[in-house]
């Protein structure tokens, strides 16, 4: 079974798509099409008016479509499934079915079009926190504890759950795979831990 796939105007493959429309509608409000450089089209054949959808038999002076605002939604959510929308640098914002936020390493630097509900922050540098998050995110998840102790957030809102995995940022640069693999099965568990073969 197939899953579904939701395209965000965000995610690459929406930006392009955004992008090619446009260059479209550019072209046309402008008069590029390939029609307007070929010159003026000859009149349209009485029978070619009838067989026609109204929208192209349709006689208007420019011989140009008419061109029809649309309006971008994003599809609504079904549960199970979330959308997952790229903001820059290392900040992701996840949506739930129920409209809950999640904006991951939010900092000073990239942040949201919308506040988020929950924001998650790491201390790998700069970029991926902030000391001042906006004060209307109801719940800042920092990666660390003053104490330098491991968090323990266990956060529900609505048909969303965060919680802490706490994990070493500062690992060693060559550590064997065999060793990686045995920690991440000890976090998330035997049956969550699928390793595919590392050349």
């Amino acid at each position: 079974m197939a899953c579904p796939t939701v395209l965000s105007p965000l995610s690459p493959g929406g930006l392009r798509s955004l992008a090619r429309l446009a260059v479209l509608a550019g072209a046309t409000a402008l008069g590029l099409t390939s029609a307007a450089a070929q010159g003026a089209a000859p009149p349209a054949k009485p029978e070619m008016r009838e067989a026609c959808p109204g929208f192209v038999a349709q006689q208007r002076p420019d011989h140009r479509p008419r061109v029809v605002p649309a309006a971008f939604r994003l599809a609504a959510l079904n549960d199970g499934e979330v959308r997952i929308s790229y903001v820059g640098h290392s900040t992701f914002l996840i949506e739930s079915p129920q409209l809950v936020r999640i904006a991951t390493d939010y900092n000073d630097y990239v942040k949201p079009t919308v506040l988020p509900d929950i924001v998650t922050m790491n201390r790998a540098h700069s970029t991926h926190y902030t000391d001042h998050p906006d004060s209307g995110i109801r719940f800042v998840l920092r990666g660390w504890k003053d104490d330098g102790g491991p968090t323990d957030h266990d956060v529900t809102v609505k048909d969303v759950r965060v919680r802490s995995v706490a994990t070493n940022i500062e690992v060693a640069p060559l550590v064997a795979v065999d060793d990686l693999v045995a920690e991440a099965k000890r976090i998330f568990g035997e049956d969550l831990v699928d390793v595919a073969e590392v050349d």
